[in-house]
């Protein structure tokens, strides 16, 4: 009887797991995603490319370039989540 309720609680408990694992991660496409996003919503640079290598399970470091007005931008960016959300860090910001 224990031995059968253990392993129904293991089988109920892997679900849950399985979900807080998977918000946790970040993947390539949501990291470029993340990174155009708040270009251009925080500073109006459109058109960007970025290139991005994964850091760990739920990080990215990314190069990226973009234009804004008639002004060519390029810098550097972390891109993270923790949790359900994503965050992005810009350093390295330069016109070209």
């Amino acid at each position: 009887m224990k031995k059968a309720l253990a392993v129904a609680l293991t089988a109920l408990l892997i679900p849950i797991y399985a979900d807080a694992a998977g918000a946790s991660t970040l993947s390539l496409r949501t990291a470029k995603h993340a990174l155009r996003v708040n270009l251009a919503h925080g500073y109006g640079i459109h058109r960007v490319s970025a290139s991005c290598r994964r850091r760990s399970r739920a990080k990215f470091a990314c190069s990226w370039s973009g234009r804004r007005g008639g002004s060519g931008y390029a810098g550097r960016a972390s891109v993270a989540r923790a949790g359900r959300s994503t965050t992005v860090q810009l350093t390295h910001v330069h016109r070209t």
